[in-house]
């Protein structure tokens, strides 16, 4: 009988254990709605970009240019969300920071999924996302939905980019340049130059004046 208490009692905390832990990531997760992209920085803007918000938007253009382009729209808008995410730990790091740090992305992932073992195929979708890289698109990772979350990503920041030089920031046009030389896949670099013709603000025509 103490034997079997003894075993309920380690059973129930490890339950609580597991809870505490998904609890921490949920909470730690919401830390990336209010941490800023550190590269709008360099272009002078003060009020930037959520790494949330830039994921958000990269998941919806993911999962549509994964349709376009015949890859699993899920699995792409997946690879999308979690791109960034283990920045709720080491930041974000821009090109110029990027020169001197070196950041431990795989630990702080490891370290931030631990005990939520219902999440530890993210580890494979970030492996996925960082293998389709431009400079590293040869590997044996390299997959179509990898390669979709990573061109999803810089439309995201054409997008962005964009916005800002329609605002006046003209440092923000070599960025957007830049993003759209890295796109792998033809449906992107598509999106990206009627990005680059749209006329602006995307709200026109479409407001109703009542």
């Amino acid at each position: 009988m103490h034997g079997m208490n003894e075993s309920t009692g380690t059973a129930r905390k490890e339950k609580q254990k597991r809870r505490t832990e998904r609890a921490r990531l949920f909470f730690e997760l919401g830390s990336l709605k209010e941490t800023q992209r550190s590269g709008l920085f360099l272009l002078g803007e003060k009020d930037g970009d959520s790494i949330a918000a830039h994921s958000w938007r990269a998941a919806v253009i993911a999962f549509y240019l994964a349709k376009r382009v015949g890859a699993d729209p899920y699995k792409a808008m997946a690879i999308a969300v979690v791109h960034d995410m283990p920045e709720a730990r080491t930041g974000d790091i821009n090109k110029v920071m990027n020169r001197y740090v070196v950041k431990d992305e795989k630990r702080a992932f490891d370290d931030m999924l631990k005990g939520v073992d219902e999440l530890e195929e993210f580890k494979a979708l970030l492996d996925e996302y960082n293998s389709s890289k431009a400079n590293n698109a040869k590997t044996d990772n390299t997959t179509l939905e990898g390669k979709v979350g990573r061109d999803a990503d810089l439309l995201d920041m054409i997008f962005q980019a964009l916005v800002l030089v329609e605002r006046g920031n003209k440092l923000a046009l070599e960025w957007a340049i830049n993003a759209k030389n890295a796109l792998q896949l033809e449906e992107a670099k598509k999106i990206a130059e009627e990005a680059f013709q749209f006329e602006h603000p995307w709200w026109k025509g479409v407001k109703k004046l009542d």
